[in-house]
């Protein structure tokens, strides 16, 4: 840097012309790429939506004309249905069979299909038949497993937040197309049947509806409350004329950007919303001409993705043309509002952020000019932080208020929360009590972790003591052996009836004089299988406070030592005045560390004793993996992880503000 370049301005105010404008061209991007980014997963996560709800809707209606007529007139409504909107590609209701003696269905037949041949066959007849006899046996089959996860969700209580349909999508890769499809029940006195209808996609449905929208709100709320609380003050007095025009230039764009934005989604959303309100009209018709209640088919199959009443045709009395000619309106209002509303929150999320923290645009510009290669070396790394650690982060938060019913997320809002709070569904015991586990766990492992490696590093300290690097060395394998392989090498010895454990007390036993007698560590009990752990992960742990704790020790000047000798000091008072808070600054930290580690060690519980017995020794992360892995709760184990991150959040500030772990030894 040349003695004539200009320094970086204490007060934002004297920067120059060009630092405010590459400040406004970098918030006018940020505004521009996240509401484009806001629109556009809007638009295909509710363009999939509705196509996905199309299939509801078809299967709906074909469900309520079940219930409410013949099986002949039922096969009409289907044929008429399929007439009239070409791009069904099946429509059918399944009658339920009979039970065999476990209980489980058998014999469903087709009382009525799109396609001649099914009906009246038996499905698991075709679904087990030869593909050269029955080319769509596979399809048959599906239905068939479609099936029994209706008839279950329909006999079990509603829950919030999930869904009784069951939706498939299947794409057909000869003719290059895609299905989405639904199946509903149909109750009918004394019987649970089902119907189903599928009709052609035009785009894949989203993994997560909305998900990416509420991960870019939190993120800008996030980065807004940061970007306020580092920026305050900034705009206070006359004298700050830059930035109040700045943060202004700002608000109008991101309101430009929001407005077009949702221009664009509602001109994009008004055609889909035409063939949702054309599907009734055809439905309406088609009941019609059979002598049906029209009107009372199509209320009962305008329903949202949890059974409850949806918007597509709204208010009372008889359904005339007039009522349809007004029906994509009101469809476009309620969805609009939603999609314009997640799209203001997302803008003034991104605007706060950047207003907040206008000073570090207008300060990372200079910066930028005067030393260009600088941020260039850091850019790398902090796009991998972002990628690795941000992003995941916030999807695991937003992940955390949805609920999974495949293949659909729907919101549920802090049921997540709630349900680990008040009981577990991944375990036969309360969160209370695996979060006293997790406690425990976490305090005796780092005590003896603590005790443990703090001896030993005094004991190879002593300039008495012979052979070091050996010891040194030998005492390291523990950590430099993956953990998975010691944790199944301890289980192994820890094993009941051939394990060495076992082996050395029965032994011992034997020279004493007493019989015998193995201890079943992993099912006997909590204390026998927590001791297991224990004694696993203390193996583990205390090469590294030994490592900390020796590098610190040597770091200690020999003379305090001297001078505590020649005062007369025991030993014990050396140690508590001298060596004690000569380790602090190297100590505590690694204690924070191995509390966060420990508090998350997954592999040793896993591993060892498995969670036994009766998931009593699991911690906090093994309970959000089995309701991930076994349960297939995404959210819920989302919802885990983010009660660990607040959790272990507050502790490390506590414990940070108590002992001033990261302040010198003389602050």
């Amino acid at each position: 840097m040349s003695a004539s370049e200009p320094q970086i301005p204490l007060d934002v105010e004297q920067a120059p012309a060009w630092a405010w404008s590459t400040a406004l061209l970098l918030g006018a991007a940020v505004l521009a790429l996240v509401c484009a980014t806001a629109t556009a997963v809007s638009w295909q996560v509710d363009r999939a939506e509705l196509e996905e709800h199309r299939a509801l809707f078809l299967a709906g209606s074909v469900a309520a004309v079940a219930e409410r007529a013949d099986d002949a007139t039922a096969q009409r409504f289907v044929e008429a249905l399929a007439a009239a909107r070409p791009d069904v590609g099946e429509a059918f209701v399944i009658a339920q069979g009979d039970r065999d003696r476990f209980g489980i269905g058998r014999n469903q037949r087709y009382s009525a299909s799109l396609a001649r041949g099914d009906r009246g066959a038996a499905l698991d007849a075709l679904a087990v038949a030869d593909p050269a006899k029955v080319p769509d046996a596979a399809r048959h089959k599906r239905r068939i497993d479609r099936y029994a996860r209706v008839i279950t969700g329909a006999e079990l209580p509603a829950t919030p937040g999930r869904a009784r349909p069951s939706f498939e999508l299947k794409i057909d890769e000869a003719e290059g197309v895609a299905w989405h499809s639904a199946q509903v029940p149909v109750r009918r006195p004394g019987r649970l049947d089902v119907a189903g209808a599928a009709v052609r996609a035009s785009v894949p449905p989203s993994a997560m509806p909305w998900l990416l929208l509420l991960i870019l709100t939190l993120g800008g709320w996030g980065l807004g409350s940061a970007g306020l609380h580092l920026g305050r003050g900034a705009l206070s007095g006359g004298r700050h004329r830059k930035a109040i025009a700045f943060c202004g230039a700002l608000a109008a764009l991101a309101a430009a950007f929001a407005g077009g934005g949702a221009m664009h989604y509602g001109a994009q959303l008004a055609p889909q919303l035409e063939r949702r309100v054309e599907d009734a009209r055809q439905v309406h018709v088609a009941a019609a001409a059979l002598g049906l209640d029209a009107d009372a088919i199509v209320a009962s199959a305008d329903v949202d993705f949890t059974g409850a009443p949806g918007p597509l045709l709204g208010g009372g009395g008889p359904l005339d043309e007039a009522r349809f000619e007004g029906a994509t309106a009101r469809l476009l209002e309620v969805r609009y509002a939603l999609g314009r509303g997640l799209l203001a929150l997302v803008a003034l999320g991104a605007l706060l952020a950047l207003i907040g923290g206008h000073r570090f645009l207008v300060r990372a510009s200079v910066a930028c000019r005067r030393n260009p290669f600088a941020y260039l070396y850091v850019a790398p790394s902090m796009v991998g932080m972002v990628v690795l650690v941000f992003i995941p982060f916030l999807t695991g938060v937003g992940l955390s208020v949805f609920a999974y019913d495949a293949p659909r997320y729907y919101f549920a809002g802090l049921d997540n929360f709630a349900e680990i709070l008040l009981g577990s569904e991944s375990g036969d015991v309360t969160f209370l009590w695996t979060l006293f586990a997790t406690i425990l766990w976490t305090a005796t492992n780092v005590v003896l972790h603590t005790t443990i490696g703090l001896g030993l590093a005094l004991i190879l300290k002593a300039p008495t003591l012979r052979f070091k690097k050996i010891y040194r060395v030998l005492l390291i394998v523990p950590w430099a052996i993956p953990n998975y392989i010691t944790a199944l090498i301890w289980k192994g010895m820890f094993n009941k009836e051939f394990g060495a454990v076992n082996r050395f007390i029965e032994a011992a036993q034997g020279l004493m004089g007493m019989e015998p007698s193995g201890v079943d560590w992993l099912g006997g009990s909590f204390a026998t299988a927590f001791t297991a752990n224990l004694v696993t992960n203390t193996w583990l742990g205390f090469p590294f406070m030994m490592v900390i704790s020796l590098g610190a020790l040597q770091s200690i000047p020999d003379a305090l030592y001297e001078a505590a000798d020649v005062d007369g000091a025991t030993g014990w008072q050396k140690f508590r005045h001298i060596t004690l808070p000569l380790l602090k600054p190297a100590l505590f930290p690694a204690i924070i560390l191995g509390s966060i580690w420990t508090f998350n060690m997954f592999n040793i519980i896993y591993l060892v004793s498995g969670g036994g017995p009766d998931n009593s020794t699991e911690i906090l992360i093994t309970d959000a993996y089995r309701a991930f892995a076994e349960l297939n709760r995404y959210g819920l184990a989302a919802a885990y992880s983010v009660i660990i991150f607040v959790i272990l959040l507050v502790y490390t500030l506590m414990t940070n503000r108590i002992t001033r772990a990261t302040e010198g030894t003389f602050e």
